[in-house]
């Protein structure tokens, strides 16, 4: 018990740092800037900071979430961010350990990684970058062969193909609808794309039931912001991040077991 204890310690520190990391990326991509070079700076003043004052959570508490330098303050995205990232490492470290499946835990840390700053982006600039992007397709697909090689499991292939068809089928229907209303695409082709690495991560139920809770939550978004901010159909909302969050319940809930069930007491 002591061995797991600590090797739950050591999975969130190594997640506040991811998430530190994190933070570097949805700041400087969208900006062409490096991600390793120069190092960490004030955004405000550009004073570089120490990797002594660059420890996450802990010195936003100590500087009062302030610049050391310039006092200027520092958003509370930043240590959210690395605390959201710490307690869905946490998570994974737990659902992995639990089910004892290396080769998918190995996968699910990495697109965690990968996704996280990419639904960041995608909510403050409405796009994925490309190399981001890209890369977790690669992963996604590298994920089916190895779960086709290793145990002869064709879920991840499934689930891609399943997951890229059903959004297609939603992408011409709403598209379809909203034609006459200034020929507005309902989403973007890189929400299409994302698909590949999270139906392979899911599989082919859970990709479906993904798209259907990211899709509802997402309409229960827009209603909300159309009543209270009169936010109309014309102006573009990120699906990524909803997306994501439905993907993570579903991988953390084994929500797709209870509906099965469900299903199986109402038909008895």
């Amino acid at each position: 018990m002591g061995d797991i204890n600590l090797l739950v310690f050591f999975t969130a520190i190594f997640g506040l740092c991811v998430g530190s990391f994190i933070n570097v990326i949805v700041f400087r991509i969208p900006k062409r800037i490096s991600i390793i070079f120069p190092r960490s700076f004030c955004f405000k003043c550009k004073t570089s900071i120490p990797f002594y004052r660059n420890i996450p959570i802990l010195t936003y508490c100590l500087q009062s979430g302030k610049c050391h330098k310039c006092k200027q303050s520092i958003s509370i995205i930043y240590p959210l961010v690395e605390l959201f990232t710490c307690l869905i490492y946490v998570l994974f470290f737990m659902h992995g350990f639990n089910n004892f499946e290396l080769i998918e835990s190995i996968f699910s840390f990495f697109i965690i990684t990968l996704l996280i700053p990419m639904c960041l982006i995608d909510m403050k600039y409405l796009y994925f970058p490309q190399g981001m992007l890209f890369f977790s397709i690669f992963i996604g697909i590298l994920y089916a062969f190895s779960t086709y090689w290793f145990d002869n499991n064709f879920e991840a292939f499934f689930g891609i193909f399943y997951g890229i068809a059903f959004l297609i089928i939603i992408y011409y229907v709403t598209k379809f609808i909203l034609i006459k209303r200034k020929n507005k695409s309902p989403m973007g082709f890189g929400d299409i794309l994302l698909i590949i690495p999270l139906g392979a991560w899911l599989g082919p139920i859970n990709i479906i039931l993904c798209l259907f809770l990211a899709s509802f939550v997402a309409l229960l978004s827009w209603v909300t912001l159309w009543i209270l901010f009169n936010f109309g159909l014309d102006r573009r909302m990120p699906f990524g991040p909803y997306l994501f969050f439905a993907a993570i319940i579903l991988k953390i809930t084994n929500l797709q077991q209870v509906l099965f069930v469900l299903v199986s007491q109402i038909k008895s």
